[in-house]
């Protein structure tokens, strides 16, 4: 039969209609632009080659998306291979991300303020790395975990610490960060880990500490701490 078409041409011009109209409804969605901004972002950091994908950046390694192809996570945590200024991460870029984990990354720079801005992170790690540059905790409404262990931050524990009313874990140890324990760390009461060892931390253990009543481990170790733990401390009984 002239007019007909053999099983293996039929699928190919099957293929390319799909990928056609596919391609079309792609470039023609509403939210293109939006999700392209994020994928630009991310090929724009060099960690990244551009993906197959024509209009997702849902198909990078260590990238996760929500239904809508908004991406929601970041995990590059332990590649040991980005290498460069956190900075070339245009953070505000992602404004539905709730994860962030660059740690060991040889990652240099100061924490940009759009990171402490980001309304909507629940999860953000930046550990092991070369960060410099003091702490902020502008925001951060959402956020459960923060670990900025093991890098070189400077300047002390701001008072706004004590605004993260929904962390869980906080780990600042093995930095040079100075000054006294803040008391508004008390209004963390959710708080069930806290690790600010092996800093350059002065002053008395605040007693707000005895709030805490959900912590499981603490760790003040290797500070210059002065005077002694106060009795208030034996109410966390989790410890």
């Amino acid at each position: 039969m002239a007019n007909s078409c053999t099983w293996n041409t039929c699928l190919h011009l099957l293929l390319i209609v799909s990928f056609a109209a596919a391609e079309s409804s792609c470039y023609s969605s509403s939210s293109f632009e939006t999700r392209k901004t994020e994928t630009d972002a991310l090929v724009s950091t060099g960690w990244w080659n551009p993906v197959p994908s024509f209009c997702t950046s849902c198909n990078f390694i260590g990238v996760e998306c929500n239904k809508a192809g908004r991406v929601i996570t970041i995990n590059l945590g332990d590649r040991y291979y980005v290498g460069n200024d956190l900075g070339m991460l245009n953070i505000s870029s992602f404004p539905y991300l709730q994860k962030l984990d660059l740690s060991s990354n040889r990652l240099t720079g100061s924490i940009p303020y759009q990171v402490a801005m980001h309304s909507k992170l629940k999860y953000l790690n930046l550990s092991n790395n070369y960060l410099t540059g003091k702490l902020d905790f502008t925001s951060f409404p959402h956020l459960q975990t923060l670990d900025l262990s093991s890098n070189g931050l400077t300047g002390s524990i701001p008072h706004q610490i004590g605004m993260l009313s929904k962390l869980k874990y906080l780990s600042v140890s093995n930095n040079d960060i100075t000054g006294n324990l803040p008391s508004s760390l008390g209004n963390l009461t959710q708080l069930q880990m806290l690790d600010v060892s092996q800093n350059k931390l002065t002053g008395t253990i605040p007693l707000e500490l005895g709030n805490l009543s959900h912590l499981d481990s603490l760790d003040l170790s290797f500070n210059l701490f002065d005077g002694s733990l106060d009795l208030q401390l034996a109410n966390l009984t989790q410890l």
